[in-house]
């Protein structure tokens, strides 16, 4: 009699271990545990159902929340550092901030995106460092372009004035000196102004030929399930690998 007890009892111990061990543990990182069948494991979730109500609904968790797995078969699936949204790696250097197209526009000659002018920091970070060195040298030019400019037409309204004042022959010569300095100054400036707008173009040019062939990739984690009858209900870390253009 106290032999048969024994045997029920260690039949019932060993039926409640096989219960326990049947169940798939998912460890969440507030250290609280859900008792699951799990079905499903994607780059992003954990889709699973209850252990008492395996005809129920399907569940999923966020990745991000669990810690590990503990599965039937004795497995343990560690999640610690996985991310679900991984940052991408090697970005092309100097990419916009902003987006959208480059130009020169404006009268005097002036850097332009989607019609904006931006800041010289916005500048910086949009274009390489050589480029950048060229902005700050056409801004140069442009500014030394006005200068000259101004003054060129000042002088040829002032030669107008004097012209203007009479057919007294003193002041011919003060008309003609202003006319002079507007024959000088004024196309020197119109020639400063143009070569300042080309190295824009040229910096306006190389941005939208960059962000056209820009492209990005990235590589993030994921389980991975095999399909061969040896593995079944198995998973494995894999690796994804994204590309954008």
């Amino acid at each position: 009699m106290k032999a048969y007890k024994a045997i029920l009892l260690i039949s019932l111990l060993c039926g409640i271990t096989g219960i326990a061990a049947a169940q798939d543990v998912i460890v969440k990182k507030d250290n609280s545990t859900v008792l699951s069948k799990v079905l499903e494991i994607t780059s992003t979730e954990i889709k699973y159902k209850k252990w008492s109500n395996q005809d129920g609904p399907t569940y999923s968790i966020s990745i991000s929340e669990v810690a590990s797995i503990s599965y039937q078969n004795g497995n343990v699936e560690r999640f610690s550092g996985i991310q679900s949204n991984p940052p991408s790696i090697n970005k092309p250097q100097h990419q916009s901030q902003h987006g959208g197209h480059m130009d020169v526009g404006g009268f005097w000659g002036q850097l332009r995106i989607n019609g904006r002018v931006p800041t010289d920091d916005e500048v910086r970070s949009l274009v390489t460092p050589q480029n950048y060195e060229l902005y700050l040298k056409a801004k140069r030019q442009n500014t030394t372009g006005i200068v000259f400019d101004v003054i060129g037409i000042v002088s040829l309204g002032m030669a107008s004035l004097f012209l203007d004042l009479g057919d007294n022959h003193e002041y011919l010569p003060t008309a003609g000196a202003f006319a002079i300095a507007c024959a000088i100054t004024l196309p020197t400036g119109l020639i400063i102004g143009a070569s300042g707008g080309n190295k824009l173009k040229r910096i306006a040019q190389d941005y939208n030929n960059r962000q056209s062939m820009s492209c990005s990739f990235g590589i993030a984690p994921s389980m991975l399930k095999y399909d061969n009858p040896q593995s079944a209900n198995k998973y494995g870390l894999g690796l994804t690998l994204s590309l954008n253009f």
